[in-house]
């Protein structure tokens, strides 16, 4: 059984339509008060909501609010499942974006694979981020993550 301050997301998405930004906010609002059951769930439901517009902006929109509350929530319950579905939902959404959306999601996959140890792949992924796309006042960011990389690959020239 749902708890009260739980079900207060059910009710919101069931009280009126919304629009795809304001079921995100929701949605965002249950992650932010901690509760990731629902917040995952939610944002599942702004994932296939999307999917049903065939928006590929919006779902990977969803998508990058998706896999950022399950590594949230892995991080919390050391969920390696979670984790999992996070890179996979990543991995989508970097596919699925407009360029600023696959920047975002290619750059958190980075520092997701980083945390896990998994250097090869998050070498691989940090390399498909184009820094020519992005706006020269934000890419110290994205070199720096690219850097933080290629160190802990002992490609310390390249870094």
């Amino acid at each position: 059984m749902r708890s009260a301050s739980q079900s207060w997301v059910v009710l919101a998405l069931l009280s009126a339509p919304l629009s795809a930004q304001d079921t995100l906010q929701v949605c965002r609002e249950a992650r932010v008060k901690g509760q990731f059951e629902e917040a995952v769930a939610c944002f599942e439901r702004a994932l296939r909501a999307a999917e049903g517009r065939e928006s590929q902006e919006d779902q990977a929109e969803a998508l990058l609010h998706l896999a950022r509350a399950l590594e949230i929530w892995a991080d919390e319950t050391k969920s390696e499942s979670r984790r999992a579905g996070a890179k996979a939902f990543y991995e989508r959404a970097a596919k699925l974006g407009n360029a600023q959306q696959q920047l975002l999601a290619l750059n958190n996959l980075v520092v997701l694979l980083l945390r896990l140890g998994k250097l090869p792949e998050a070498l691989q992924a940090a390399r498909r981020i184009d820094l020519e796309k992005i706006d020269p006042a934000q890419q110290y960011f994205y070199r720096y993550n690219l850097a933080r990389v290629l160190e802990m690959n002992g490609e310390l020239e390249s870094a």
